[in-house]
């Protein structure tokens, strides 16, 4: 985890941000050698058809493996068209 003292001219908060939202990894702000905030980058949320178009997806890279299915007359598809209306 990278520590930045809050003293350092170097540590512009546009670019600190950046590298958290690029990298994922939070960023210790410290005051005096001990912590006194945290950057911490938001956690990604899927709209309805970003899930869907994952799932589909899972889908289509199960079936080009052919895996086995629990219930083979279940329709996928059909059950995620329906969700989405």
């Amino acid at each position: 985890m990278k520590q930045v003292a809050i003293t350092d001219p170097k540590a512009d908060l546009e670019t600190l941000v950046r590298e958290v939202e690029a990298t994922g990894e939070d960023i210790v702000l410290t005051r005096d050698g001990r912590p006194a905030a945290r950057l911490k980058a938001e956690a990604a949320v899927l709209t309805p058809e970003q899930i869907r178009a994952l799932i589909l997806d899972m889908i289509a890279r199960r079936d080009a493996r052919q895996e086995p299915v629990d219930d083979p007359d279940f329709d996928w598809r059909a059950a995620i068209d329906e969700g989405s209306e």
